[in-house]
């Protein structure tokens, strides 16, 4: 209302700003004393609230709680009747409602009391039922009893307790035919594993007699001998075969550990094999037995020299078998000072002496290509000359 600048202001503007603060001032004054007005009347009908609301609960809800609890026992009460008398067939009684209404309850209370009237009915003819059938029960217990004249047993079968002996002496019966009847059962049960026991004996008698066959022949190391002389003919053919392989088909072991000429058929002792031929009959024994899979077996062959006796044909067939039969877990280790072995290993140590002693190495492929080599043209340089 008034210019932001001071200096701006008049009288006439101040005076109509302070009209028209105080006219504010008196409306808000106004409001003020109607917002008080409200706040009293609003505890006034909150407390007419909250005395209604006791009102109700005591003149109206609780009443009612009480009415649907006693309900609730008339129903269970209701059903208890109909399981006895079986009435599954009757409409079962209505539901009541969560938050049930007076007139609900009315309702209901009206159903109920129609159903228990019919239930009433029933259980009343119910009970003339049962009446006569104890009457007509306790008539023919009299005939029993007139029966049982003749045995230690109550003459009046009506008073209490007078069927207890009687109960009982049947219930012992029954017991101990139901004990006898399990009695039989668990003997049927045995009867096949009684059976299966006898032939069990049976085939147990007659493996313990060949049991004390064996036994009688393994006295005297009579089977022992017949499987050693088996392994030792195995291990005989395959030495037979390696030999045959390392002398180019000319020899072979006879079953005696003789030489045979496979050529002529003629068996010698090996005494007349030269010294090459005995070196590869050897080698052939020792890689039979490296050969061997069952048993005892050897896992590795040491050869010191002896590959000097053989001429070039021999020493070619019998490192090849070397070749053939080494590999795999079978350890083959070869000591010679002929580098034509050393070039048919893939391994190999080389062993120098030097005058400050021995020295050993490995060789590498090529150093072991480049030693053949080396020996190969000195092998022809020799010839030349």
């Amino acid at each position: 209302m008034l210019p932001h600048n001071p200096i701006d202001i008049v009288a006439e503007q101040t005076d109509a700003a302070a009209k028209t603060t105080n006219a504010l001032q008196t409306a808000l004054q106004e409001l003020l004393d109607q917002r008080e007005t409200v706040r009293t009347e609003r505890a006034v009908v909150l407390a007419d609230q909250h005395a209604l609301d006791r009102d109700t609960h005591t003149l109206l809800e609780r009443p009612l709680e009480r009415l649907q609890d006693r309900l609730d026992d008339w129903t269970r009460a209701a059903d208890q009747a109909r399981a006895q008398l079986d009435e599954t067939d009757q409409p079962a009684l209505p539901e009541v409602p969560d938050e049930p209404t007076v007139a609900d309850v009315r309702q209901y209370a009206a159903v109920l009391t129609t159903m228990t009237s019919l239930l009433g009915e029933k259980l009343v003819e119910l009970a003339t039922t049962a009446t006569e059938r104890a009457s007509a029960a306790e008539n023919r217990l009299g005939e029993h009893a007139a029966a049982l004249a003749d045995i230690d047993a109550p003459t009046d079968l009506t008073t209490p307790g007078s069927l207890h002996p009687l109960v009982r002496a049947a219930t012992q019966a029954s017991d101990e035919a139901e004990r006898q009847s399990c009695e039989q059962r668990k003997a049927q049960d045995l009867i096949k594993p009684a059976a299966d026991l006898d032939l069990a004996i049976a085939a147990g008698e007659a493996r313990y007699e060949a049991l004390e066959v064996l036994r009688r022949e393994l006295v005297d190391a009579k089977f022992l001998g017949h499987l050693t002389m088996l392994r030792t003919r195995a291990l005989l053919g395959v030495a037979s075969d390696l030999l045959g392989q390392m002398s180019d088909g000319r020899f072979g072991f006879a079953d005696d550990f003789d030489i045979i000429s496979r050529t002529s058929g003629v068996v010698h002792h090996p005494n007349r094999l030269s010294g090459g031929e005995k070196f590869m009959a050897s080698l052939a024994l020792a890689l039979a037995e490296l050969h061997s899979r069952s048993g005892p077996t050897l896992g590795s062959l040491f050869l010191d020299e002896g590959f000097a006796a053989l001429d070039a044909t021999a020493l070619d067939l019998a490192l090849e078998v070397l070749r053939a039969q080494a590999g795999g877990d079978r350890l083959v280790m070869v000591i010679s000072h002929l580098h034509a072995v050393a070039e048919a290993v893939d391994d190999v140590l080389w062993v120098e002496r030097t005058a400050g002693g021995s020295s050993a190495r490995w060789l590498t492929p090529t150093e072991r290509d480049d030693m053949a080599q080396d020996n190969l043209a000195s092998g022809l340089h020799s010839q030349a000359r």
